[in-house]
């Protein structure tokens, strides 16, 4: 098989962020594989997701269904994660257009030469920029009226667990919290603490990260990366600048 790029130890915090670092502003082709059975995953993912992709599928599990229960199954160390192609193109979120569709013919390449088990449809598919018209958006609300809410609620109430289905639920849960527990890991290693100067020199205030200080003083992001990258004055105090933060 050839490839560009391959991770292994999945399950480390330092393969993730190589994951992360090494494919930013890059589009292109990518695949999942279990070392335990050689089952793949084959994808595609635009400008600047592709460490989305990786994290939806075999950290967050919300991306591929098979590939979350095979994770589940056989531990995300038993898994690699490959770069196949890089796509040469910038492609935007709502770009359906040229880029796109080649990077998604591209994709179907890929998909009939590996024929990816953990693929529930062959091909290789796009749903940006779908829209329910306003028909069928009525149609969905009357079909989930709260009567059926209600029934649907009372039928999970009810329902008697095997052993199998509590054990994987109790897995899910598990993997969530730890999840959570690498998202803080992840937030507090890419913070940037800033401190705030008055006018004089003298320090105003510190912060762990641009976004504590935004909600401090109720704005967004970007007012705070606009002021430190401008040098401007914030708020009529003073500058904001970057603290050099020690790994």
């Amino acid at each position: 098989m050839t490839f560009i790029k391959k991770y292994s130890n999945l399950h480390t915090l330092e393969t993730q962020k190589l994951i992360l670092d090494e494919n930013k502003h890059k589009a292109g082709i990518y695949m999942v594989l279990n070392t335990i059975n050689n089952f793949k995953y084959v994808g595609s993912a635009i400008t600047n997701r592709i460490n989305v992709r990786f994290r939806n599928h075999c950290i967050h599990g919300t991306g591929s269904k098979l590939v979350r229960l095979a994770i589940l199954k056989y531990g995300l160390e038993n898994f690699e994660f490959y770069i196949l192609e890089y796509y040469p193109g910038f492609i935007l979120k709502n770009d359906l257009k040229h880029h796109h569709i080649n990077l998604l013919n591209l994709e179907n390449e890929y998909i009939k030469k590996h024929n990816p088990e953990y693929n529930l449809i062959q091909q290789g598919t796009s749903t940006l920029g779908y829209t329910h018209t306003e028909d069928t958006k009525k149609k969905l609300k009357e079909n989930y009226s709260e009567e059926r809410r209600r029934a649907v609620g009372n039928m999970a109430k009810n329902r008697i667990w095997t052993s199998e289905q509590r054990q994987l639920m109790a897995s899910l849960a598990k993997l969530r919290n730890q999840n959570k527990a690498l998202r803080e890991k992840f937030s507090k290693l890419y913070s940037k603490p800033v401190t705030l100067y008055n006018k004089d020199g003298s320090v105003h205030s510190k912060y762990p990260g641009i976004r504590v200080m935004a909600k401090s003083f109720n704005c967004c992001n970007k007012t705070i990366n606009n002021a430190i990258k401008n040098q401007t004055i914030f708020r009529h105090i003073g500058v904001i600048k970057i603290d050099q933060k020690i790994l």
